[in-house]
């Protein structure tokens, strides 16, 4: 929510500023020097915001533009979630973009093993915050990084990418099928479950839009407008280079899938510009990333030659169409997952595992699909009026009476 951008480290799980935690106190134990230079233990208080009444904080998980993610545990059930918490005041259209994130979050989750569950909604007088399920095994941004060789290589071979990618390609045409367009993919929005091999779960529905269709049935373009991540973008997103015609989210889209693909193969950005950069803003870098895009077919970036030459011939003719600059000739979701490279054989300790999650996403479909997403039709009677109470008090300038409120959407 919030500005156009999101920082390349939105909610990404970092080291704790809190060291060590004590659950049950709800403390932090750090360490100070005396003067003699020894360290003595000393408890930092981790904040509560407002929340002690239904949940403990355990440990800040990551900072994202506008939002702080914390690990929580619930008080009346012991569960472990993570909390994506909003500092207020916040105005009525900033309370109505939380809204939306949520309802899509939940409407994707019921029906997409892939996708993490929204569980509830928490309100402060301080903070709005969107329960989600707790993820123990981190972040893809972290899994890439600390595989990342020395020298230049392979951060995972095509097996694994593929495990992982088959998984993330499966989240994103179920969402693009429901009407749903993510617009900021990248690998700190792709959490990893406890499982070994881990699951993949997608996250942060922030920048996301429903997708229309026309009185022809053909999908409209979203309005231009630069969102996302810069090294993610597809060009069309970064320049609109037809003023007024908008850009197609589906194939937005896959270009970002492609940079992900590429990135956890080999840990570098497909069309990389710090090597040569002399941007000074924010603006100048994505233009200079939108020319390197037109000019250097992504097969001949020098830094990343060794590593692409190790590509197979299916991987490579993926990524040319995956990296297509004309929208119209892009793949869409549905012919990525289609593509030769996504039916080459996996070993068993991967196959094994994605024929598991395979049945549980149709066992979870079966259950809990809404449809396509159509953000008229009420589907928690409940957050709709959470959420209409909160924008009339936004309005109205008023506090909220009560210290907070938790919504748990298990219980309704």
């Amino acid at each position: 929510m919030g500005g156009c951008f999101s920082t390349s480290g939105e909610l990404k799980l970092v080291q704790s500023k809190y060291d060590a935690h004590d659950v049950s106190q709800g403390t932090a134990n750090g360490k100070e020097s005396n003067k003699d230079g020894k360290s003595k233990e000393k408890k930092k208080d981790l904040p509560h915001f407002g929340l002690s009444d239904t949940h403990d904080v355990i440990k800040f998980l990551g900072q994202g533009a506008e939002a702080e993610a914390w690990l929580m545990k619930e008080r009346s059930s012991g569960e472990l979630v993570a909390v994506k918490l909003i500092p207020k005041p916040l105005t009525a259209d900033q309370i109505e973009t939380i809204r939306l994130e949520t309802k899509i979050q939940v409407w994707m989750g019921r029906g997409c093993i892939n996708v993490v569950p929204a569980k509830g909604v928490l309100v402060s007088k301080t903070h709005i915050g969107i329960v989600l399920e707790y993820e123990a095994g981190g972040n893809m941004a972290d899994y890439v990084t600390k595989r990342i060789p020395l020298g230049g290589g392979m951060c995972m071979d095509e097996e694994e990418g593929r495990f992982f990618f088959t998984q993330l390609i499966n989240a994103m045409d179920y969402c693009h099928r429901h009407q749903i367009a993510h617009r900021d993919l990248k690998l700190d929005n792709i959490l990893l479950d406890g499982h070994n091999p881990p699951w993949v779960k997608l996250c942060d529905f922030g920048f996301s839009k429903p997708l229309r269709e026309d009185s022809s049935h053909h999908r409209m373009r979203l309005k231009s407008m630069r969102v996302g991540t810069p090294d993610y973008m597809g060009p069309e997103v970064i320049k609109d280079t037809a003023p007024g015609c908008g850009y197609d989210g589906v194939k937005a889209d896959v270009w970002s899938l492609g940079v992900l693909l590429y990135v956890m193969l080999i840990g570098q950005f497909p069309f990389d510009t710090s090597a040569s950069s002399t941007a000074q803003t924010e603006e100048q870098l994505t233009y200079e990333i939108w020319l390197k895009q037109h000019e250097t077919n992504w097969r001949n970036i020098n830094t990343n030659a060794d590593a692409v030459r190790c590509f197979s011939h299916e991987l490579k003719d993926l990524l040319d169409k995956m990296f297509e600059l004309d929208p119209d000739k892009r793949l869409d979701s549905e012919g990525v997952k289609a593509h030769a490279w996504m039916k080459l054989p996996l070993p068993s300790k991967y196959q094994e595992p994605l024929e598991d999650i395979l049945a549980a996403q149709r066992k979870l479909q079966a259950v809990g699909d809404c449809g396509a997403f159509d953000d008229s039709r009420v589907i928690n009677p409940k957050i709709a009026a959470l959420f209409k109470m909160l924008k009339e008090q936004a309005l109205a300038h008023e506090e909220m009476e009560t210290n907070v409120v938790f919504l748990n959407f298990n219980t309704q």
